[in-house]
Parts: structure tokens; sequence; C-alpha cells
């Protein structure tokens, strides 16, 4: 069997496409953790920033320093919210 230049050419080309969709993943986004900030994080949980700092100290809510910023991952939250103390509210 014996191949022009140009069919040699068209098959390594398709070989490498899809060797290379082989190897991508399909939806990349989908497998990253959803995270969210001190500000969402009160939202979520209805309490003031300090008192947030204050549950991480005690280890009541699990952070994530990225850089200089703190993050929550949404399964954290979700866990925290589920064994987190009832905290009555005065308004």
């Amino acid at each position: 069997m014996s191949l022009s230049v140009e069919q040699a050419e068209e098959l390594i080309k398709r070989w490498v496409k899809e060797s290379i969709q082989e190897l991508k993943p399909e939806n990349p986004a989908t497998n990253l953790p959803k995270y969210r900030t001190r500000y969402e994080v009160r939202d979520i949980f209805k309490i003031s920033l300090p008192t947030i700092d204050r549950y991480i100290k005690l280890g009541l809510i699990k952070s994530h320093r990225i850089g200089r910023r703190i993050l929550f991952s949404e399964d954290d939250i979700q866990k925290a919210l589920k064994e987190m103390p009832v905290k009555f509210s005065r308004r």
C-alpha cells in the first residue's frame, strides 16, 4: 500500500485530532467545586463577618485560603448548615 504525501498528511492530522479529543475532558467546568465568598456565606447563614471569622477559628465552618481570599466550598457550607446550632436573632 502506498500513500501520497497529501494522503499521509491527512491521515496524521486525523489521527492527531482524534487523539486530542480522547484526552480532552468532556465538560471540565462541571468537575470544579463551587466556592463562595465571606459575603455570600454571611447572607446564607444570616450572621456577621466577625461571627464567620469566629466560626472559622472554632472549626464550625471550614475555609480555604486561595491567594489573599478566603473562600468556602459549597460542600463545606452544606455540612456546616446541617451541624450548626440554631441561632436566634432579635429581628
